[in-house]
């Protein structure tokens, strides 16, 4: 974790050893703090080595009503992983949202 001098930001870095599933060795995630509350968080973008597996393909089959056909329909969907940390995020509203839920 890295402090940055003269502000509440912080960063955080994963390092990662050569692997055959991303082909990023460091992966960060950036913390934009306001008066102690944070803000946004900027992340670097996972290069996947083939499979993406913060998404599952998810498959659904759809009837049509007047001619009773059958199709499979296919879309990816998240999935729950170690991975999906690394995403932005905008959490201006938020901070405001928890103040009023007290």
């Amino acid at each position: 974790m890295v402090d940055e001098e003269g502000t509440e930001n912080f960063t955080i870095h994963f390092t990662f050893r050569e692997n055959e599933y991303i082909k990023n060795l460091l992966l960060t995630k950036k913390y934009y703090i306001e008066k102690s509350v944070p803000i946004k968080c900027e992340s670097t973008t996972v290069d996947w080595v083939g499979k993406n597996f913060t998404l599952k393909e998810v498959k659904k089959k759809q009837k049509n009503k007047k001619t009773g056909q059958q199709r499979v329909v296919t879309k990816q969907v998240k999935n729950k992983s170690f991975f999906n940390f690394f995403i932005n995020c905008d959490l201006t509203g938020m901070s405001t949202n928890l103040m009023e839920l007290n």
